[in-house]
């Protein structure tokens, strides 16, 4: 299922969707950003906007596992996870893309 990051963010705050969605494969584009603390990657849906020092709240998804220079314009599919975790650094998180891969375009 393709989104939007209009389908899961409802202004400030996460879209009753997100929890509907968690666990399925979905497919969503953006763009790569790093986190400042080297945590992860992240997908947000500007260019160049940088969830930890906006000076509003960015809309952001974290890719675990996922490595990719920053600033790429991306589709990725993979599972959305709603709810809150914590990896094994400590580093916590509201909504993931599970197993992120580039979208292909080809059934997987």
């Amino acid at each position: 299922m393709r989104l939007k990051f209009s389908d899961l963010f409802e202004g400030l705050g996460y879209a009753a969707r997100c929890a509907e969605l968690s666990g399925a494969e979905v497919e969503i584009a953006g763009w790569i950003a790093d986190s400042h603390d080297a945590s992860g990657m992240l997908l947000v849906a500007e260019q160049g906007v940088c969830p930890d020092c906006s000076p509003e709240p960015v809309p952001a998804i974290t890719l675990p596992g996922f490595k990719m220079d920053p600033g790429q314009l991306v589709r990725l599919r993979g599972t959305l996870s709603y709810g809150f975790a914590a990896d094994a650094a400590g580093t916590g998180s509201m909504l993931r893309l599970e197993n992120a891969r580039i979208a292909t375009g080809l059934p997987t």
